[in-house]
């Protein structure tokens, strides 16, 4: 018989951002899925940005730990209308990967489109359905922010597509 600890697997989301950070812990065990985390870490707005990106660096190491994931999901960068947040959130994003990348973990990205069709079935959905169908999925009752429920869906998003994903042929998209 094969330990369920050891069978499941463990994705640590991530929705990124300069200001908040969304994260959110979620395990898959046969169909069943679980969290054993989320929440939102704020930076600090009132220093200068690069110092604010040692502090989302410092952030996702400290999750890592926390965690130990076996696989870290994180938010593509969409388009942005304002080229100076698109910038802010291009660096904070980068900074995650780097941090997840120098633990060697796995990190896998998805489009806002591909989480929301992965968790409601719509790839339109707004920020509303995805944290209902995420309190359905997990039976989580609050969130702190749109940005932790955001990060538990990244994570669903990866446990329902991985499997389907790496059986893909080599360069083929969704």
């Amino acid at each position: 018989m094969t330990d369920p600890i050891k069978s499941a697997i463990r994705v640590l989301g991530i929705d990124p951002g300069s200001r908040l950070m969304g994260f959110g812990m979620v395990s898959k065990n046969g169909t069943k899925l679980t969290t054993s985390g989320y929440g939102t870490l704020k930076f600090n707005t009132k220093v200068e940005a690069n110092e604010r990106l040692i502090e989302i660096y410092d952030g996702v190491r400290a999750l890592l730990e926390k965690f130990k994931p076996d696989h870290v999901a994180i938010e593509k960068v969409f388009f942005a209308k304002n080229v100076v947040s698109a910038l802010k959130l291009g660096q904070a994003r980068g900074v995650a990967v780097l941090a997840v990348a120098q633990a060697g973990i796995p990190i896998y990205e998805y489009s806002p489109n591909e989480i929301k069709l992965s968790t409601v079935g719509f790839g339109h959905a707004d920020k509303i359905q995805v944290a209902k169908m995420v309190r359905l999925l997990l039976g989580v009752e609050n969130f702190e922010s749109a940005d932790s429920s955001d990060a538990l869906a990244i994570a669903i998003c990866h446990l329902q597509t991985h499997q389907f994903r790496r059986n893909l042929p080599r360069g083929a998209e969704l």
